[in-house]
């Protein structure tokens, strides 16, 4: 599947130019996003256009939704002439751009738009709940092509960053399947053309409406230049996720989920490390705040819009959300998708192996591997000693005695107090520590889970995790 994406500017100030993009010139065109178009064929496109634009193309700002005021500046640039025809149908929104801007003949004077208290939050957060409302059941190999040529200001850099954190989630989501046997991957390419100052180069037909001169004639095309080009793989996508949200300042991290962020960032942590059976025992946790932060998103459709009036217009968008939050989201949607499927009484050897195959590094997949090569269904089911359906320390699968007596899964309401030697011990055995973990052999498969039982498991097993 093939996506573009693009981010314009104001427009109205574009003139039609010659584009060279891999080898194929497309002639009098406004935007590289439109050679870009042409060339690559996307099946969805997604055009983001700055809010900054709303007194230029309908007139002075009003108060109310920002969801309005944007559909409003919508219905202006699809019946608007100068507006590239072949952007018209395609998906279109409006991002809430900050700065100072000179108004036109429709609302003279200067305007200031601006977030409430002076962050720069808004536009990233946005750009990413539109396209993650778009494409969060993309389930197939994916070519992202991102037009950064015509943004304003920093809307290029932050719509950029939106798209690869979505793009990184899709592909951890993509491969969450048992079944999968080929990965699904996803290449993202970031564009930028070559610049073009106006009266330097003499485009004259094109404003007239015909082709460009041909032969010796032409003006020389501008080269549209992929200025970095990214693999995205589901242990890379993972890894990427999670270190963001662990190199996440506190105080943002405070902002979205209240005084006390231990149990998110061990979480977290915990995935990074590759602890899968651990971080499904956290899973009810882990859905409530995977919610919780998609619901902060989902709220800035209803951010408000105030206006004050004077020598300067000052537009606020009345709402605040922290810069991070599409990240940490697109983070814990990511390790939601690597656990799912796993089952209530325990998981399933062979799809701890796939976890561990698909988003954990070298290392952590070599520990896991060997903790789970001694529960082999066909080993277990040749020892006299282990009985089908019932539960037995991990010990018991390496126990060499030919007593008769073996390791039982005993209960256990607490661990105690967890000590760095334990927090050690845990992370060196996969998270399949003796004494903790058991398993069962259920027909030809076998299942694991820990000992502790009650709805504190969760927090009992986040002990482990420093």
């Amino acid at each position: 599947m093939k996506v573009l994406v693009a981010v314009l500017g104001n427009y109205r100030q574009y003139d039609p130019v010659n584009y060279e993009l891999d080898g194929e010139v497309i002639e009098c065109v406004k935007s590289s996003a439109e050679a870009v178009k042409r060339v690559k064929k996307p099946d969805r496109t997604f055009v983001f256009l700055p809010s900054t634009l709303y007194h230029d193309i309908v007139g002075e700002p009003g108060e109310g939704k920002y969801s309005v005021l944007a559909e409003a500046m919508l219905d202006a640039v699809r019946s608007d002439s100068s507006f590239p025809d072949p952007m018209k149908q395609e998906n279109m929104y409006v991002v809430p751009n900050t700065g100072r801007f000179r108004g036109g003949s429709k609302a003279p004077g200067v305007y200031e738009y601006r977030e409430r208290g002076g962050n720069i939050s808004f536009l990233q957060n946005y750009t990413f709940l539109k396209l993650y409302e778009a494409l969060k059941d993309v389930r197939k190999d994916l070519e992202v092509y991102v037009d950064m040529t015509h943004g304003v200001n920093y809307t290029s850099f932050l719509v950029s960053d939106a798209v690869r954190a979505l793009v990184q989630a899709l592909m951890v989501s993509a491969n969450s399947p048992l079944d999968l046997n080929k990965g699904v991957r996803a290449t993202v390419t970031f564009y930028n053309s070559d610049v073009y100052i106006r009266g330097t180069v003499d485009y004259a037909k094109c404003k007239q409406g015909s082709q460009a001169a041909q032969g010796d004639t032409a003006p020389p095309p501008l080269k549209v230049n992929p200025v970095l080009v990214e693999t995205v793989d589901s242990r890379t996508a993972f890894t990427a996720l999670l270190d963001q949200v662990l190199s996440t300042n506190k105080e943002e991290l405070r902002a979205l989920f209240g005084t006390d962020t231990s149990k998110v960032v061990k979480l977290v942590r915990a995935a990074r490390s590759g602890l899968f059976l651990a971080v499904s025992t956290c899973k009810d946790f882990l859905e409530s705040t995977l919610r919780n932060v998609e619901e902060r998103l989902r709220g800035l459709e209803n951010c408000g819009v105030k206006v004050e009036k004077g020598e300067i217009t000052n537009v606020t968008y009345d709402c605040s959300v922290p810069r991070s939050t599409y990240r940490v989201f697109a983070a814990l949607w990511a390790v939601y998708s690597a656990i799912n499927g796993g089952e209530m009484e325990g998981v399933e050897r062979g799809w701890l192996l796939d976890r561990v195959n698909k988003y954990a590094d070298a290392v952590t997949k070599a520990i896991v591997e060997s903790e789970l090569e001694p529960l082999d269904p066909d080993n277990l089911m040749s020892n006299s000693r282990i009985k089908k359906g019932e539960w037995y320390d991990v010990s018991a699968a390496k126990e060499k005695s030919q007593a008769q007596s073996v390791p039982r899964c005993v209960s256990l309401k607490s661990v105690g107090k967890v000590d760095q030697k334990d927090q050690r011990n845990f992370a060196a055995h996969g998270g399949l520590l003796k004494g903790l973990a058991c398993f069962r052999l259920h027909g030809k498969k076998v299942y694991l889970k820990y000992s502790i039982e009650g709805t504190n498991a969760c927090d009992e097993i986040l002990k482990y995790i420093v």
